[in-house]
Formats: structure tokens, C-alpha cells, sequence
């Protein structure tokens, strides 16, 4: 799966509402979503660059600064699917392009 071809469905991240409590809701969740994905992106872009290494979700859960637990239900939420699912699924596209 390419980067291009990930779906980046909505995102309910909680924004520090003490920050952001004169803006609209809607706005809110919008800047949420961009946030989370740029994130997420961030993640993808590293696991990629270190696809070589053995990568733990505490590796890539400490990039973006959150739990294991909470990276877990990010990434499968912005991605549609877990990142050991992700990480089998690029493995493969890898193969492919090596044959």
C-alpha cells in the first residue's frame, strides 16, 4: 500500500479545549484530523525509512508523543488498518516490486 493510496477517513482527536475554546466545533475537528494524520504521516515516512529494522509501537508510538494503546487506535483510524497489518502489507508491495 503507497502513501498515496492511504484513506484518511475522520479522526476524533481531542484538542486541549482551554486552547481552542473560541473556535467552532466543526473547526475544531477539522484542524483534529489534519493534525492526526500529519502525524501519522510522520510515522509511515519513518517506518519506511528504517523498513530494514524491527520496529516496535512503542518506537513509533513515542514519535508522535502518545500511548501504545492511543497510537494504535490513531493509526488504524487513519489508515484503516493496524500497523502490523500496514507494515505485512508494504513487506509485500516490497516483494512485488522486487519480482
Amino acid at each position: 500500500m503507497t502513501i498515496d493510496k492511504i484513506r484518511f477517513p475522520d479522526t476524533r482527536d481531542t484538542l486541549n479545549e482551554d486552547e481552542h475554546s473560541h473556535r467552532d466545533p466543526a473547526e475544531r475537528s477539522e484542524e483534529s484530523q489534519h493534525t492526526t494524520a500529519q502525524l501519522i504521516k510522520a510515522v509511515i515516512v519513518h517506518i519506511r525509512e528504517n523498513f530494514e529494522k524491527p520496529l516496535r509501537v512503542s518506537t513509533l508510538s513515542s514519535i508522535i508523543g502518545c500511548s501504545n494503546s492511543h497510537f494504535y487506535t490513531l493509526f488504524k483510524s487513519t489508515t484503516g488498518c493496524s500497523p502490523k497489518q500496514f507494515f505485512i502489507r508494504l513487506q509485500m508491495q516490497r516483494a512485488c516490486d522486487l519480482l
